[in-house]
């Protein structure tokens, strides 16, 4: 929402913060379509997708300063990448 805000233009970010305030009238399948094409337009799924593998390779960074086998590292990489990668 926040990132969504600061990447908008003003006409976009207006709509999103009206669809997010109390006077937005809409039901509530046809808010969320509506907020999920605000957020497409400014390509906010990409964003978050960059943003969600730029903190795995920390995670994956940091697993390396254990003192951990291999071979367990691996584990808890494969283990973690099925979590980020999973659709939900």
């Amino acid at each position: 929402y926040l990132r969504a805000l600061e990447l908008a233009d003003d006409k976009t970010k207006a709509q999103i913060l009206h669809h997010y305030s109390d006077v937005c009238e809409l039901e509530e399948k046809a808010k969320i379509a509506k907020v999920t094409s605000l957020f497409d337009k400014v390509n906010i799924r990409e964003v978050a997708e960059d943003e969600k593998m730029k903190y795995t390779q920390k995670a994956f960074d940091c697993l390396h300063k254990l003192e951990l086998a291999e071979e367990k590292i691996q584990i808890l990489k494969d283990f973690s990448l099925k979590l980020v990668e999973r659709e939900v």
